[in-house]
């Protein structure tokens, strides 16, 4: 404490340490695909480096999800809260992830039953970016010349699975 000549006196405090934490930035990156097929997963993650997160499904924080990723199996809105250590927050923008159902293929025959020499087609309505046949042909149609079972898987665009097989006598 310093007496000035007035009689008022000033008294110099200890200094006040402010510390500035970064502001951490939250974003979310989709592992896998950003539409899921009935029964498939995702995997989201925030990233490591953080100490703690809290993932969101709109807007609603989802029950034990918080740690750097997160594996969903249910279409919606997800975001992203994660925080430092010095306490600061911030949240990701929302990333969304679609659903695409399972869907029907049919293989229609041109005929079940053929004469011995003759042939029979095999095809699938639509387009497809894959295609596989029992025969190993990858072509929306297909000649046969003997009897059996013939099956076809395919996928769409969002990679959900469709099947169908025919049994040719």
């Amino acid at each position: 404490t310093d007496k000035k000549k007035d009689g008022t006196s000033t008294t110099t405090s200890l200094p006040i340490i402010v510390v500035v934490s970064a502001q951490p930035i939250a974003s979310i990156t989709v592992n896998g695909a950003s539409t899921i097929c009935a029964g498939g997963t995702t995997l989201l993650e925030a990233g490591n480096g953080f100490t703690s997160y809290q993932w969101l499904l709109n807007n609603a924080p989802i029950a034990g999800a918080q740690s750097a990723s997160y594996s969903v199996s249910v279409a919606g809105d997800y975001s992203v809260i994660v925080g430092n250590s010095g306490g600061c927050t911030d949240t990701s923008a929302k990333t969304v992830i679609n659903f695409s159902s399972g869907f029907t293929v049919n293989i229609n025959a041109t005929d079940t039953v053929f004469c011995e020499g003759k042939n029979a087609t095999l095809s699938i309505g639509g387009s497809f970016p894959n295609v596989l046949w029992s025969t190993g042909q990858n072509t929306t149609s297909i000649a046969i010349s003997d009897s059996g079972k013939y099956s076809v898987v395919v996928s769409n665009n969002a990679g959900c699975v469709g099947r169908d097989s025919v049994k040719i006598k």
